[in-house]
C-alpha cells in the first residue's frame, strides 16, 4: 500500500512540475524554445520578425507593454536598447525560468528516490529513497515560495 502512495505522489508532483516547465513563449516574434534569454526569430534576410524598434519606442514613450513582455525583453535586447524601467519584467522573466528549472529538478529527485524507495529491497535504500522524495517536495515548495515572494515585491514596486 505504502509502495502504491509513493508512485501516486510521484505521479503527482510530475504533472504538477509539468505546469512550471510550459513557460516557453509561443508569440510568432520569438523562438518557442524555453531559453533563459529571450530569442528574437529573424527571418531569412537576418532582420527580426516583432517590429523591435516599434515594440521598444512605443515601452520607452509609455511604458506600456507589448502584448507578451518577452517581445520587449526579446527585443532589447537584439537591438542593445535596454533601459532601467525594463528590469523588472527581466527579473521577473529570469524568475520564471528558474521556478521550471527548479521544477525539472524537484521532479528529477521525486523519480530517483520513488525508484529507490520501490526497487530498494534494503531498508537503507527505503529510507534513502523517502529522504529523496521528502527533500525534493521540501526544495520544491522553499522554490515556489521564492518565486511568489519576487513576484509580490515586483508587483509592489511597480505597481
Amino acid at each position: 500500500m505504502k509502495k502504491i502512495k509513493i508512485i501516486l505522489l510521484t505521479v503527482v508532483v510530475t504533472c504538477l512540475g509539468m505546469g512550471n516547465l510550459a513557460f516557453a513563449d509561443t508569440s510568432p516574434s520569438l523562438g518557442t524554445s524555453p531559453t533563459l534569454i529571450p530569442v528574437v526569430k529573424l527571418d531569412e534576410t537576418g532582420k527580426p520578425v516583432a517590429d523591435c524598434n516599434g515594440i521598444i519606442n512605443d515601452f520607452n514613450k509609455s511604458s506600456k507593454l507589448p502584448g507578451n513582455p518577452n517581445d520587449l525583453i526579446g527585443c532589447a535586447i537584439w537591438s542593445g536598447r535596454i533601459s532601467l524601467t525594463m528590469v523588472p519584467y527581466i527579473i521577473k522573466y529570469i524568475s520564471n525560468w528558474l521556478l521550471g528549472l527548479a521544477s525539472l529538478i524537484a521532479m528529477l529527485f521525486v523519480v530517483i528516490g520513488g525508484f529507490m524507495y520501490t526497487a530498494g529491497g534494503i531498508a537503507q535504500k527505503k529510507d534513502a529513497g523517502k529522504n529523496y522524495i521528502t527533500n525534493a517536495l521540501i526544495g520544491m515548495a522553499i522554490a515556489f515560495l521564492s518565486w511568489i515572494i519576487v513576484n509580490v515585491i515586483l508587483s509592489a514596486l511597480t505597481g
